[in-house]
């Protein structure tokens, strides 16, 4: 296939080519069936599990002598109030919708309260401050039977000891009640996601951003070095005329200081070699990068692809949740006391013999978790290539994601099964790398500890190049429908070839990918906390943690979407070499 020289000529699709394979074949269909039988072995654990179990243990809420509230002789009581500041609570009917505390509201069992407070009406002795048998009313909402406060007053009731429980209270309560504000800027994140694309894909966006990147690192090294520098000499005169003993220390700071400044000047000065060597690879990044976000803005279905993605491993992790309860909660509860408290209470205790099955258990999870990820990857892979290669681009932007979805789902199942294998293949190693290291601690702790940190650099190299290679053999396998291996052997030795190419691209592709989930994240972030402080203000002690819980799902949205763009630039790289 000829090639035109010129680096940015050479981001068109050629001419003589049609693009991704149109007649496929099915790939690793073994690979297929071995994920397949694993799911079936997953169903018939938990259906086995399902017959041995007391899901109780987790769907109800337990007081403090192992009853479960709305079960059995506590059909009556449904909802948890806490008594304690450890969370030790009791069955009631309602959970109070105001604060009374003149009278007890909730008591341990009469039988559990110790002879000396017998009969006592003194509400302070009872309630002790959360470490005593009763409660006094708190208003509270019902929170899926659990009675959880939301008087915003109620921590002055009680010393600072009970502060863990008020304030996780308190926290729970503002998440509630900001609930739909927080979905819906978490998920508004993809449609931010969204328009910093179209903003890369106008002008020189992309150049500015990379280039300017590329200045401030150097820059920020040359000031640290200079400030090193400047700080050694100054440690080294003004220490010059002081006592003997003191100009020692002075001596070896002026040293380390010197020491520091020498290192950041060289590493500033190879990355400024480093720029200029590489300044026509960074040049195609640049571009490269522009394109995908092309690609990315002209096909809006592809954002479909993370909310797929996220339903799909939902519902398998609920499924998944389920057995792993009925086979967790095949234990019983044993009567213990703690120290010299005189209040007797109920701890669930596991049976462990069932750890093969949650290890098996817990294996499908990685994998089944590692394999939608691969498969949304093949179909990122499979709608780019048919848009780059497309003649008429401007209609091919509408069902892409949909048709590569099913092209896939029919075609590439097997491909997607086996490179998401060999990344999990590393965790049993780790799992026992680990148990390794806790026996060889009790021989030799210090030589164990050198050797475990070794192994532990090994397997986290294995495990990132795995991640990274498998995403470049899937963008073969969507391009010319290859098996994972021969995809796998091809793009190694295509990389090979084109090392100092792809490390240019890589690098800049991992800064823009950075610095468009710190923007999308911290943008979707920002809108919520003034709308919050707008509309519910008035009614939340303090916004931190409705703002910090935005945060945490605007950053899952915003890694998910952005490694569409990271898939999209990975395939037009591949398509750029081909």
């Amino acid at each position: 296939m000829e090639k035109s020289t010129d680096i940015y000529t050479r981001l068109l699709p050629p001419e003589n080519f049609d693009g991704p394979t149109k007649s496929r074949k099915c790939t690793d269909l073994f690979w297929c069936l071995i994920l397949l039988i694993c799911w079936v072995c997953m169903g018939f654990i938990g259906f086995l599990a399902m017959r041995t179990g007391d899901i109780n243990v987790v769907t109800q809420p337990v007081d403090y002598k192992g009853r479960f509230c709305g079960v059995g002789s506590m059909e009556s009581s449904p909802n948890l109030y806490f008594l304690r500041a450890d969370g030790t609570g009791v069955c009631v009917p309602n959970c109070p919708s105001t604060t009374n505390t003149s009278a007890l509201f909730a008591c341990v069992d009469d039988s559990d309260i110790p002879f000396y407070l017998e009969g006592s009406t003194d509400v302070d002795a009872l309630v002790n401050g959360m470490f005593g048998f009763c409660m006094f009313q708190l208003e509270t909402i019902n929170a899926r039977h659990y009675c959880v406060v939301s008087d915003p007053t109620w921590k002055s009731y009680f010393p600072t000891s009970a502060g863990i429980l008020a304030t996780s209270g308190t926290a729970l309560n503002n998440i509630w009640v900001c609930r739909d504000y927080i979905i819906g800027f978490g998920l508004s994140a993809a449609l931010v996601f969204y328009l910093y694309v179209v903003w890369l894909n106008c002008g020189k966006t992309v150049k500015i951003l990379v280039w300017s990147g590329v200045v401030m690192v150097f820059v920020a090294l040359v000031l640290i070095g200079t400030q090193f520098l400047v700080t050694g000499h100054a440690h080294a005169v003004a220490y010059s005329q002081a006592d003997p003993n003191s100009s020692i220390r002075a001596h070896d700071d002026a040293k380390i200081s010197y020491a520091a400044g020498s290192v950041a000047i060289i590493f500033a000065t190879m990355w400024l070699c480093w720029t200029i060597t590489l300044r026509a690879k960074i040049q195609l990044a640049s571009d490269l990068i522009q394109e995908s976000a092309r690609a990315v803005s002209s096909m809006p279905s592809l954002l479909i692809l993370p909310v797929f993605q996220v339903i799909t491993w939902c519902g398998f992790f609920a499924l998944w949740a389920l057995f792993v309860l009925y086979i967790t909660t095949s234990g019983h509860f044993e009567e213990v006391r703690l120290g010299n408290d005189p209040l007797p209470r109920s701890e669930f205790i596991f049976d462990s013999s069932d750890g093969p099955e949650l290890g098996f258990l817990t294996f499908v999870l990685i994998w089944t978790s590692l394999f939608i990820t691969g498969f949304t990857d093949l179909v990122i892979s499979h709608s780019t290539s048919l848009w780059y290669f497309a003649r008429q681009k401007k209609r091919m932007g509408c069902c892409l994601a949909t048709q590569s979805l099913f092209t896939i789902l029919f075609h590439h199942f097997g491909t997607a099964a086996i490179g998401s294998l060999l990344i999990t293949a590393v965790y049993p190693f780790r799992a026992a790398l680990t148990w390794i290291d806790k026996q060889m601690r009790k021989c030799c702790a210090h030589c164990n500890q050198a050797i475990y940190c070794c192994f532990c650099c090994c397997l986290f190299m294995a495990q990132h190049f795995f991640r990274f290679w498998t995403k470049y053999a899937y963008a073969f396998t969507a391009l010319f429908s290859q098996d994972f291996l021969t995809a796998g052997k091809t793009s190694f030795f295509l990389l090979e070839r084109n090392i100092f190419r792809v490390s240019a691209i890589t690098v800049v592709c991992e800064y823009i990918m950075l610095m468009l989930v710190l923007l999308v994240t911290f943008t979707s972030t920002v809108i919520s906390y003034y709308v919050i402080k707008s509309k519910l203000g008035t009614e939340l002690d303090d916004l931190v943690v409705p703002t910090v819980t935005t945060f945490a799902l605007a950053l899952l949205v915003s890694v998910l979407c952005v490694e569409v763009l990271g898939m999209t630039t990975r395939t037009l790289l591949i398509c750029f070499f081909c």
